[in-house]
């Protein structure tokens, strides 16, 4: 490739041509100089864009590598989520649980980066991170609500203690011993666990107690994924698109965050002073500072000479306004910790703002530990349980479809045909049967983070995040880096719930510009929505013995679908808005699913599979690119 031309000036110019091969193995030109007059043969291989690498472009080896990183900086927040979860399941701050939180923490960044290069290599291809999701935490938080699951008190292990059900005392050894009154047996302490009456009778230690939650956790997501990969696979989500708009998805997003804050405020109210800072600190960094920028500065080779200059500047407070207030907060409960300003009395509510109660995890855990399936014990399925769980898919689903649109659009692709998102909802289908396997917890979405950070870098290039996706693989194994954070405090936990729910809060309500809300009848309908997504599972919540449908597991069954904000105030708002009469463009139908322009011309390129799919029968299946209706 000659890298001189002579200008009409006489002078030579060296033009910062980098030449690459793309995923087909073609060799193209791009010119990612900042003059103003371009080659004409690189106008001809490479049509007008804002970006340095689209979609379906490789970068070099060492830029990818780069910007997979940056983006996998942007993933670090995902180290807040399995602690969150872990407090859902009634996990304590006991030294027996430390451990578990390092596995845990290392089992979520294995999966969400194994589904991450999935979803970028096989899935809908285009380049986005997969991450936790609420709506599964919702649906967790209201199955934990039930009477059969919601968290028992500690039991009080000073000897010589006296209790109808329970004595403890101490043996030739000095070693403490309970005796169970109930089940009429001798249990010897470990001194580094908890015991808890639970809700069956029996009494448990701290891991026994949160495990046997997250076994039944773990069976409502295996079988949440299998819903998921039968709507992607079959294409059955386009079919429900047509019915679900701007008022079913506004009340699931803004109820979603309502059912959070519960736990946000439990979180929290350890030490309200950290969670106001923290959230002081976010606000600071995501609004205030919206506007302030790093410069970064590049080098560019004008022939012989190499130049240095910041022609481009990074928003790097609020790109990462969750990390600022996180690790600031994290800080100031150390400094606080070490000065002597938390009580050491695991009674007082300030004890859990420390950040030495698990200050051991790094000297316990191994190098490395390699997440693998069933890990913490086989799952177990209750049909209540199941059904909670899947109620979180449909929510999950259609955040996911709006973050393929915003992706595209910012990659300059366009919208994602219906094979490309019927692929990616059956990717994310095999993500979430992933964390159902290896026992998250949780499940996997697609992330609407990085669709921030694809507009200032101008890198949409799928190989920067399949390199994310390795990254955060090995994260996930290296042990021993992440017991680090299992010492991050409640309190800070709180803090950051607290940031981010508000925002997901707006969003939901946001959704509502699409349709006419000077009409009565919408309204109605969202109003009608939000009010029974509250007061019927609040009313449940205190009054869970009024359901009772004669059979046990139906009650159950019945009982956890109405404890769901979500569930109820998204099926309310559904079968309101396809009832009532309304015009598609009164409903918001006719924007809500608006595709976005092309403007390179290539008609769905980036959606190709990396292998032929070229076959007469493949056009009878929807994930298939030839796919089309019979």
């Amino acid at each position: 490739m000659n890298g001189k031309e002579e200008n009409s000036g006489g002078a030579y110019e060296d033009e910062t041509v980098v030449q690459y091969l793309t995923d087909n193995g073609v060799e193209s030109v791009v010119d990612i100089s900042l003059q103003q007059e371009t080659p004409m043969q690189v106008e001809k291989a490479k049509p007008a864009t804002n970006l340095i690498y689209r979609v379906d472009e490789s970068p070099p080896l060492y830029i990818s590598m780069a910007f997979g990183f940056q983006q996998l900086m942007l993933c670090i927040m995902i180290i807040t989520f399995p602690l969150i979860i872990l407090s859902v399941l009634c996990a304590d701050d006991s030294p027996s649980v430390t451990e578990y939180k390092t596995a845990m923490i290392g089992t979520v960044f294995f999966v969400a980066g194994l589904s991450t290069f999935l979803q970028t290599t096989f899935g809908v291809r285009l380049p986005i991170i997969q991450g936790t999701t609420a709506s599964f935490l919702v649906s967790a938080i209201s199955v934990m609500g039930t009477d059969r699951l919601k968290c028992p008190a500690p039991m009080d292990l000073n000897p010589n203690s006296t209790y109808e059900d329970y004595s403890v005392s101490l043996d030739e050894n000095s070693s403490k011993i309970i005796y169970d009154n109930l089940l009429n047996k001798t249990i010897n302490v470990d001194v580094e666990s908890n015991y808890y009456r639970d809700n069956d009778g029996i009494i448990r230690t701290s891991n026994e107690l949160w495990v046997s939650r997250l076994h039944e956790i773990q069976g409502g997501v295996i079988c949440g994924s299998i819903l998921q990969l039968t709507l992607g696979f079959t294409g059955a989500m386009g079919f429900l698109t047509y019915y679900i708009g701007p008022l079913t998805v506004a009340p699931i997003l803004a109820l979603i965050a309502y059912g959070i804050f519960g736990l946000a405020q439990d979180l929290a109210s350890a030490q309200w002073g950290i969670t106001v800072l923290i959230v002081g600190i976010f606000f600071i960094c995501a609004v205030c500072m919206v506007n302030v920028s790093i410069p970064v500065y590049t080098c560019r080779r004008n022939g012989r000479n190499i130049s240095v200059s910041s022609n481009s500047k990074f928003p790097l407070f609020s790109m990462f306004p969750v990390l600022f207030a996180v690790f600031i907060g994290w800080f100031v409960c150390y400094v606080i910790t070490t000065a002597g300003g938390f009580s050491d009395d695991p009674k007082d509510p300030s004890y859990y703002a420390r950040t030495d109660i698990n200050s051991d995890a790094t000297s316990k855990s191994p190098w490395f530990r390699f997440p693998y399936p069933f890990q913490f014990g086989m799952p177990t399925f209750t049909a209540s349980t199941t059904l909670g769980m899947m109620a979180a898919v449909l929510p999950g689903i259609l955040e996911s479809i709006g973050d393929y649109n915003a992706t595209a659009g910012v990659c300059e692709e366009s919208s994602p045909p219906k094979h490309a998102i019927n692929r990616g909802v059956m990717m994310e289908g095999v993500g979430v049967l992933l964390a159902g396997l290896l026992g998250t917890g949780n499940a996997v979405t697609s992330w609407s983070h990085t669709i921030v950070i694809l507009g200032v870098s101008k890198v949409a290039s799928r190989r920067v995040f399949q390199f994310t996706g390795l990254y955060m693989i090995i994260i996930g194994i290296f042990s021993k880096l992440i017991s680090i954070f299992a010492s991050i405090p409640k309190v800070v936990l709180g803090g950051a719930l607290s940031s981010t729910i508000g925002m997901l809060f707006s969003i939901g309500i946001s959704t509502l510009k699409h349709t006419d809300m000077k009409k009565t009848r919408n309204l109605f309908i969202f109003g009608l929505s939000m009010l029974t997504g509250i007061a019927l599972p609040m009313y449940i919540s205190k009054h869970e013995d009024r359901v009772d449908l004669g059979v046990e597991e139906l009650t159950n069954v019945v009982r956890v679908l109405m404890r769901s904000p979500m569930f109820i105030g998204g099926l309310t708002g559904f079968c309101l808005d396809n009832i009532a009469p309304g015009t598609r463009k009164e409903r918001g139908l006719e924007t809500f699913y608006t595709k976005s322009s092309d403007k390179s011309g290539n008609q769905a390129k980036a959606y190709q599979l990396p292998f032929n799919t070229d076959y007469r029968w493949t056009k009878w299946i929807p994930i298939c690119p030839n796919f089309r209706r019979s």
